[in-house]
């Protein structure tokens, strides 16, 4: 194994698999770490706000510092970049000139990248690509709205309590996302046709990795060596089976339209 970069859509097993090779990357190659955010491709976040006077939410950007150490991530209002292709374009700008310094990063990207896709595999080409993507699409879209509007994206060991109370009372999809999900789709399609355009990227399924076992099988194949995980860490995800159709209470309304989103793209 070289240099891996995960290119993972949300909800599908990533976290669990770029969290537990940290130590081995940091001990067995030159990547270092990034802090604060594991991709820092995205744009913004829907939990990173800053309130003005009259109390109206703006998201703030995502922007990396990037060191002869690592990655630091900030987050900034009024943005620096002002869009998501430019924020992405602007950031292999960064990291061409870290590289020049002979600093590379240990990072994920998910589908956002979408927008300037080719300019990220350029970037990328001397790297491991690694996707990790679900079987089940309209999983991935359900689990993604879910863990967006309750604002819960992994559930570990010191968080249990209060993941259960934010699922127990559950979510309903407003509109204005539901109407976003054909342009999320969009940018997935072209992550989930990287399996044929990239024969070399090592491709693993959420469904698949849904034991101890299968995880550290996942892991040994990215490594090249036998690996395993230690699930003593409390601050490794958890992998949890939800039953989304009592968790969303329009969750036959989100089913229909994302089914309907699905079958208007090209996947494979």
């Amino acid at each position: 194994m070289t240099k891996p970069f995960f290119i993972s859509p949300p909800r599908t097993r990533s976290t669990i698999l770029y969290e537990s090779l940290k130590t081995y990357i940091s001990e067995n190659t030159d990547l270092l770490p990034v802090n604060g955010h594991s991709e820092p491709f995205l744009h913004t976040l829907q939990n990173r706000t800053v309130v003005d006077p009259n109390g109206k939410q703006f998201l703030t950007e995502m922007y990396p510092v990037m060191t002869d150490k690592s990655i630091n991530i900030h987050y900034v209002y009024p943005w620096i970049y002002g869009s998501n292709k430019e924020s992405i374009l602007q950031k292999i700008e960064q990291l061409k000139i870290a590289r020049s310094n002979g600093n590379e990063y240990y990072m994920k990207g998910t589908y956002n990248m979408a927008e300037a896709l080719d300019e990220v595999l350029e970037f990328f080409s001397d790297y491991d690509i690694i996707l990790t993507l679900r079987k089940d699409i309209s999983e991935l879209v359900v689990s993604m709205l879910f863990a967006t509007q309750s604002k819960f994206f992994h559930l570990r060991e010191d968080n249990k309590e209060l993941y259960k109370a934010r699922s127990d009372k559950g979510i309903t999809v407003r509109p204005e996302v539901l109407s976003e999900i054909g342009n999320f789709l969009d940018k997935v399609s072209k992550i989930y046709r990287l399996t044929s355009e990239l024969p070399d990227a090592k491709v693993f399924y959420y469904e698949d990795l849904n034991s101890v076992e299968s995880i550290d099988a996942a892991l040994s194949d990215i490594v090249g060596e036998k690996f395993s995980v230690d699930y003593t860490d409390k601050r490794l995800p958890i992998k949890m089976e939800n039953d989304y159709s009592k968790l969303i209470h329009n969750y036959d309304e989100v089913k229909e339209i994302t089914q309907r989103e699905i079958n208007a793209r090209t996947f494979y």
